[in-house]
């Protein structure tokens, strides 16, 4: 069971925002977000979901439940042949980037800033450099979303970036897109 902490602080990377969340949780799997998600839904709650922080509004800011993905942050699966890796949503890009070296991978691009999420930069639609380049989703071949209305289902397929306000991605597939949905977990 998935414990919670009142009285958390939460500030964005710039510290120009911050909020008192009524409860602040750090899952550290995809059963203990579905069990936030239910007690949010049973308790009528709002549900804000964050990962490094980095945005400079106060789009993470609540006074309902916070879900911070920082202790989903791990290395899934890496299919080398497929030049495909499954990771958490919690995962900085910064530690991102030397898991895909050790395989022999990389992102194609990136932007000017890797403490993000690979969550968050495929829920908000980050942008990376170079005109040549789409937006850092469009690297990704699926993502997963829970929503406290409904259970997991495909955020996207092949980088179609989707809403992600009502859910939180939990899993993302980066590479070549492979046109399967992951095992729902």
């Amino acid at each position: 069971m998935v414990h919670g902490h009142k009285g958390v602080r939460f500030q964005n990377w710039a510290r120009t925002y911050g909020c008192c969340p009524e409860m602040y949780y750090q899952p550290t799997s995809v059963e203990e977000v579905r069990e936030v998600l239910a007690l949010a839904r049973q308790q009528n709650k709002k549900v804000k979901v964050v990962g490094g922080g980095h945005s400079p509004s106060d789009i993470a800011c609540t006074d309902g439940f916070m879900i911070h993905m920082g202790k989903m942050n791990r290395v899934l699966q890496v299919d080398k042949e497929k030049k495909q890796v499954t990771v958490e949503a919690g995962i900085l890009l910064t530690d991102l980037h030397p898991q895909l070296d050790k395989h022999g991978l990389a992102l194609s691009n990136l932007g000017a800033v890797s403490d993000v999420t690979a969550g968050g930069v495929i829920g908000s639609g980050t942008h990376n450099t170079g005109i040549k380049h789409g937006i850092l989703a469009t690297q990704a071949g699926q993502a997963q979303r829970l929503r406290t209305s409904s259970s997991a289902h495909l955020l996207f397929d092949g980088g179609r970036q989707g809403p992600s306000r009502d859910g939180s991605v939990q899993f993302s597939k980066w590479g070549q897109g492979s046109g399967q949905q992951p095992d729902d977990p």
